[in-house]
């Protein structure tokens, strides 16, 4: 059984399309689309339910109508509306990708340079361009050029932090 400690969200899935169960799939990482098991994790009541996709059609870079199985109806579809959706991280791993979308870092221990340990990552925001790594309270930029190393294993993070910055 995945734990949502093992995974990482990728998305979210949205309104119902059409009569057959359809919806719309807003993501930010593709790899369920080259490297899955033709299966999302969708957040349901709290657990993570793994669902075959039938089928998906692409409607721009980050969106696609997705046919999950046993999902057959515009019903059943809408009161999956607004469910988060997750993939493993041994998925990335196994893709060789370089390139990580910012919610794969949830869940990251974030260290700075000095190894010492600022906090787990609870939480990413991603709603402004100004996309911020949160760890309780304490908010960090997540940005490319403050990131030293990424220890995949461990899954920690270390990032050259500007001093006095988890101070605020």
């Amino acid at each position: 059984m995945l734990r949502e400690e093992d995974c990482y969200m990728i998305g979210t899935l949205g309104k119902a399309h059409g009569v057959r169960g359809e919806m719309l799939f807003s993501f930010s990482d593709d790899v369920w689309q080259t490297h899955g098991d033709g299966f999302l994790l969708c957040k349901v009541e709290g657990l993570l339910v793994p669902f075959y996709v039938e089928e998906y059609r692409l409607t721009g870079d980050t969106r696609a109508l997705v046919k999950l199985e046993g999902i057959d109806s515009p019903d059943e579809a809408r009161e999956m509306q607004g469910d988060e959706v997750y993939v493993p991280y041994s998925l990335k791993k196994d893709c060789g990708d370089e390139t990580y979308s910012w919610q794969y870092f949830r869940g990251f221990t974030l260290r700075d340079t000095e190894g010492r340990v600022i906090g787990r990552i609870d939480k990413v925001d991603d709603t402004t361009a100004n996309i911020l790594f949160c760890i309780g309270d304490t908010l960090i930029p997540a940005a490319e050029e403050l990131i030293e190393d990424i220890d995949h294993e461990n899954r920690a993070l270390t990032m050259a932090l500007p001093e006095g910055l988890t101070e605020i």
